[in-house]
């Protein structure tokens, strides 16, 4: 007996060990937060990227990295520890993007590195020459034959030419290709009027219920009304702000800066893009400075933000907003309608 309740005391003491693990490793995942750090840079200078984009991000005293760039196009990276579960490979990776043609230049470059460039001409002017001594040959044995024989073969060929008699001549060969096309022409315009009833029938339908939508916008309108006008509309209108916005607000960086230089060439153009930065200057007063350039066009931008996110305030919003009964019906409400 003793030795059974020892056996149970050591699987209830790795049992519990199993769900204190799993617990702390829950809890590291909801509560410890991803940290991130983004910078943009947009300069007019020669040989730099219109955009330069980089966002850095890093969970757990950096277990698990993530690295993004945009400097004209993507590369993302994602690292466990010192290894990388995630690639999408930039412009500058050392992969060939033809995977296995083998180019031209390819092939020069080789040819040239390992000397062969050389013997392959040199083949070639072998070959060439050698074609030429071959058509010498061959004029030399012509011109050794004499004229006798030249006299017999024309003979020869004369009397083979008359045992064959007159033939017919053979047809162009445009009257043969035209023929199969014009055949092709006359099949296709039977095959299109053939299709034309069907055609003529999809197209009424189409017209019949546009005009059935027609007749019912009317209760289309009345019914979406009512429904923005419901209490329960309004409620969950106002959940799904309050909760959206906490769930942005959280996304969103907590520290900011912004350098900004606008001009359009244009003064009246400007003077109206500071009249709408003006408008907006309470809410970014103390992160951006502003500048406008009125007699140039050009738009510099130098952005930098870092900010957390806690992924248990993510889930529990969503949460709420899934399981919140006045968004539930009502979305099933302005669906039912379309169905």
């Amino acid at each position: 007996m003793a030795v059974f309740l020892a056996v149970l005391k050591t699987i209830g003491i790795v049992l519990l060990l199993i769900i204190a693990v799993i617990l702390i490793i829950l809890l590291l995942v909801l509560f410890f937060p991803v940290f991130y750090k983004l910078s943009a840079v947009r300069t007019e200078n020669e040989g730099d990227p219109p955009v330069d984009a980089r966002l850095n991000a890093n969970w757990l005293f950096g277990f698990v990295r993530a690295t993004g760039v945009w400097n004209g196009s993507l590369d993302v990276k994602v690292k466990v520890l010192c290894f990388t579960v995630f690639r999408i490979p930039g412009p500058d990776d050392n992969e060939n993007p033809e995977d296995g043609y083998i180019t031209d230049e390819d092939l020069q470059m080789a040819l040239e590195e390992t000397g062969d460039a050389g013997d392959i001409g040199e083949t070639v002017a072998s070959d060439d020459l050698s074609s030429a001594e071959d058509s010498d040959g061959a004029g030399e044995e012509v011109s050794d034959q004499g004229p006798g024989d030249e006299t017999s073969e024309q003979s020869g060929g004369d009397e083979a030419e008359n045992s064959e008699g007159p033939q017919d001549s053979a047809p162009d060969e445009d009257e043969i290709t035209d023929e199969p096309e014009e055949e092709n022409k006359i099949f296709k315009f039977f095959e299109y009027l053939s299709r034309l009833p069907d055609i003529v029938r999809k197209v009424f339908c189409t017209l019949k219920k546009a005009c059935d939508n027609i007749i019912k916008a009317p209760e289309y309108i009345n019914y979406y009304l009512m429904l923005l006008q419901a209490e329960r509309t309004g409620r969950a209108f106002e959940k799904a702000v309050r909760r959206g916005g906490k769930i942005i607000t959280e996304i969103l960086p907590r520290n900011w800066k912004a350098d900004l230089t606008v001009g359009t060439g244009d003064p009246d153009s400007t003077g109206l893009i500071t009249e709408i930065y003006s408008m907006a200057y309470p809410f970014v007063a103390g992160h951006t400075d502003y500048t406008a350039d009125y007699d140039n066009s050009t738009f510099l931008l130098d952005l930098s933000a870092k900010g957390h996110i806690m992924i248990v305030v993510l889930l529990y919003q969503g949460f709420l907003l899934y399981i919140d009964k006045d968004i539930k019906k009502t979305i099933k409400r302005f669906r039912r309608e379309k169905e």
